[in-house]
């Protein structure tokens, strides 16, 4: 039987998991702005072990961070995609450099970035 193609405007249902995933990270990141932003004013503290110099570039990566997710999850843009991903493993190397990550932690953001990069794909053509 051939398949029915869908234009481009139809786009699919989205995975639940890709959902539950861009909304637990737009969470995170709709968070971590502000706090970084109050740990770097000195109103909170900063996480231990982090040095004070890497908070403003904490609160740059988290607030584009919420853009895109924001962008992916409810206009269906593609730079969100791009910048989600761009976003993880900026922080996933910067976490790295910085030393405040374990192997496991390490592991566990890397399976993020390729599970996100799975549920994507099916999605890319219906991306503006």
């Amino acid at each position: 039987m051939p398949r029915l193609s869908k234009k481009r405007d139809e786009r699919p249902a989205r995975h639940w998991l890709l959902s539950v995933i861009l909304a637990m990270l737009a969470a995170t990141f709709l968070l971590g702005a502000p706090y970084f932003f109050l740990a770097w004013i000195g109103v909170e503290n900063p996480p231990p072990g982090w040095p004070d110099a890497s908070l403003p570039l904490y609160v740059v990566i988290n607030a584009f961070g919420a853009a895109s997710v924001l962008a992916v999850y409810f206009w269906w843009k593609r730079w969100g995609a791009y910048g989600v991903l761009a976003t993880l493993a900026t922080l996933l190397t910067l976490n790295i450099v910085q030393g405040t990550f374990r192997v496991m932690d390490i592991a566990l953001s890397a399976g993020l970035i390729i599970v996100l990069i799975i549920l994507f794909r099916p999605l890319w053509p219906y991306l503006k």
